[in-house]
C-alpha cells in the first residue's frame, strides 16, 4: 500500500487546465511526461484551498 496526497484527474487537456488555473495563483502539474496529455496532478491542501481550487475549475 502506498499514500499520497495528491490525486490525478482527467481535465481533458492537461497542459491548458494548469495554464488556467495558474491565473488563478494555483499550481497544479500536467502529467504528459507519463503519456496523460489529458490528466494532471492535483495535491490535496487545506479546505480552503481546496475551495479555491473548486471554484477556480469550474467551467467558464
Amino acid at each position: 500500500m502506498s499514500h499520497t496526497n495528491f490525486v490525478l484527474a482527467n481535465v481533458g487537456g492537461g497542459t491548458a487546465f494548469a495554464r488556467k488555473l495558474d491565473k488563478h495563483g494555483l499550481i497544479v502539474r500536467p502529467v504528459t511526461s507519463y503519456g496523460l496529455t489529458d490528466w494532471v496532478r492535483i495535491s490535496i491542501g487545506t479546505s480552503s484551498e481546496i475551495d479555491r481550487f473548486l471554484k477556480a475549475a469550474r467551467p467558464e
